[in-house]
C-alpha cells in the first residue's frame, strides 16, 4: 500500500496538477507563479518556465522510478536547451 504525502501545509496556498501540464498554484483562490529564490532573497526566475521545470522533474523522477532506474535524484536546469 502506498502511502500518499500529505498536502495543504501552506495557509491559503493550493498547488494542483495534472500527469500532461505544469503545475497551477493559487493563492486564497487567486492566481499565483511559483519562484525561485535565492539565499538572499532575490528572486531568479518565476513564471511559467519555473512550473514546467518542475513538471519536467517530477514527470522524469516518477517515470524512470516506474521503469525501475528510481534514481534518488532527478535534476533539471532552467534555461537549458533540451
Amino acid at each position: 500500500m502506498m502511502t500518499e504525502f500529505v498536502t495543504g501545509q501552506v495557509p491559503g496556498v493550493v498547488v494542483s496538477a495534472v500527469a500532461h501540464e505544469a503545475p497551477v498554484v493559487t493563492v486564497n483562490g487567486k492566481p499565483a507563479r511559483l519562484v525561485v529564490v535565492d539565499e538572499n532573497n532575490q528572486i531568479v526566475a518565476d513564471g511559467p518556465e519555473v512550473a514546467r521545470e518542475v513538471r519536467a522533474v517530477a514527470v522524469n523522477s516518477f517515470r524512470q522510478a516506474l521503469i525501475g532506474q528510481g534514481h534518488i535524484r532527478v535534476t533539471g536546469k532552467l534555461g537549458a536547451s533540451a
